[in-house]
C-alpha cells in the first residue's frame, strides 16, 4: 500500500477501486437457481467499455451448500494473460423472519490460516489474483478513507516535529541540548494526545 504520509498513515485501497463479486447480484441475475450447465458470464464495465469479464457456474452440494465456479483471465503483461478456475463455496443461514440468505465463504488465507470469513460481497483488488473479502485485503470504504486523511492531517505537524526531535536527539551529546530535545518530544506528544482527544468528543 502506498506510503501518503510522513510515517503517519497509510493510505488504504477503497471498495470502490476493486471488482465486486456481489451475492445479491448473482440472485437477481439467477445464477442461484440455476446448474452448472447453465452458468452465467459477468463483464464489468468502466463508462462503455468492458474492463473484466467472468464466467461464473453453481455446483449443489447440499440443501445448505454450493460450489461457485469462477473462471476468468489477469493480464499479467500487455501480450500475456493467466487463466483462473477455481470453486468458492457458498452456505446458507435462516433469516430471523423466515427464509434463508446466501454467503459467500472467503476462500483466501492469512499468515497460513484459511480466513472462511461469511460475506455477501468479494473483491478483487488490482494486482490480485483470486477474490476474497474485505479485510483479507484490507479494503476500506471511501467515506472512512476521507475521515482517516482529515485525522492524520491533523497530527502531521506534530508528529513531524516529535520525529525531527528524536532523530536529533540520538545526535544529541550535550546534556543542555538533550533536556531542549526531550521537552520538545513531550509537547509534541501532548499535542498529540489532545488531538486524538478532542476528536473522540467531537
Amino acid at each position: 500500500m502506498p506510503n501518503t504520509g510522513r510515517g503517519v498513515t497509510m493510505k488504504k485501497t477503497i471498495c470502490d477501486d476493486a471488482l465486486r463479486l456481489d451475492m445479491t447480484e448473482l440472485r437477481r441475475l439467477g445464477l442461484l437457481q440455476r446448474t452448472e450447465r447453465h452458468g452465467i458470464v459477468l463483464r464489468w464495465r468502466r463508462g462503455e467499455q468492458v474492463i473484466a469479464r467472468m464466467y461464473c457456474a453453481l455446483r449443489s452440494l447440499s440443501a445448505s451448500a454450493a460450489l461457485l465456479r469462477l473462471s476468468y483471465d489477469i493480464s499479467e503483461t500487455s501480450r500475456e494473460s493467466k487463466g483462473f478456475d477455481y470453486e468458492i463455496l457458498l452456505v446458507k443461514s435462516k433469516c430471523y423472519f423466515g427464509g434463508v440468505r446466501d454467503w459467500f465463504m472467503c476462500p483466501l488465507s492469512k499468515e497460513g490460516r484459511p480466513c472462511g470469513r461469511r460475506c455477501r460481497v468479494l473483491y478483487l483488488p488490482h494486482g490480485a489474483q483470486y477474490f476474497g473479502c474485505r479485510l483479507c485485503y484490507e479494503l476500506t470504504y471511501e467515506s472512512r478513507q476521507r475521515h482517516r486523511n482529515r485525522f492524520y492531517e491533523g497530527i502531521a505537524k506534530p508528529w513531524d516535529k516529535r520525529d525531527k526531535a528524536r532523530e536529533k536527539l540520538l545526535r544529541a551529546r550535550k546534556p543542555k541540548t538533550m533536556r531542549k530535545l526531550a521537552e520538545r518530544i513531550w509537547q509534541a506528544d501532548m499535542a498529540i494526545k489532545q488531538y486524538c482527544r478532542e476528536q473522540r468528543m467531537a
